[in-house]
């Protein structure tokens, strides 16, 4: 299995090897492995994961139906 850690790690890599090629997928891949890095922490720290989901809410989250419908008008 996959760890948030490993991801974190993976994504770092990347985007040091596209840093002087590719500039925008590299800022995608970094800010992937400061997001993943976060949410490792944030679990560590006992942060509490909802069913279903993959890492912890933030404050005035929406299930996804909801918030398209909120995004989209419907």
């Amino acid at each position: 299995m996959t760890t948030w850690q490993d991801m974190a790690t993976e994504s770092r890599k990347a985007a040091n090897e596209m840093v002087k090629t590719r500039f925008r997928p590299c800022l995608s891949r970094a800010y992937y492995a400061v997001y993943s890095k976060v949410t490792q922490d944030l679990i560590a720290a006992g942060a509490p994961i909802p069913a279903g989901r993959e890492g912890p809410n933030h404050p005035g989250h929406l299930p996804t139906g909801v918030a398209a419908c909120k995004v989209f008008g419907n």
